[in-house]
């Protein structure tokens, strides 16, 4: 029996309130071409502070908590 545990890493979530809003800044950070990871209301991404700002711009939240 192996267990495999993964190593938390560092990420940005993106968090909206209301859904065209972050529809808007999803399709934005889908156009640079940028990996996501999209969650009800989150978008998580790695850490970029051009896109942070791009998110912040918009009303979301940023929390920089590692992600597993």
């Amino acid at each position: 029996l192996i267990e495999v545990n993964g190593q938390a890493e560092a990420v940005s979530t993106a968090l909206g309130t209301d859904w065209l809003t972050f529809s808007k800044v999803c399709y934005h950070l889908g156009y640079r071409h940028t990996t996501l990871q999209v969650g009800e209301l989150w978008v998580r991404f790695k850490p970029d502070h051009v896109l942070e700002e791009l998110a912040e711009k918009y009303g979301l939240t940023i929390d920089k908590a590692p992600a597993v």
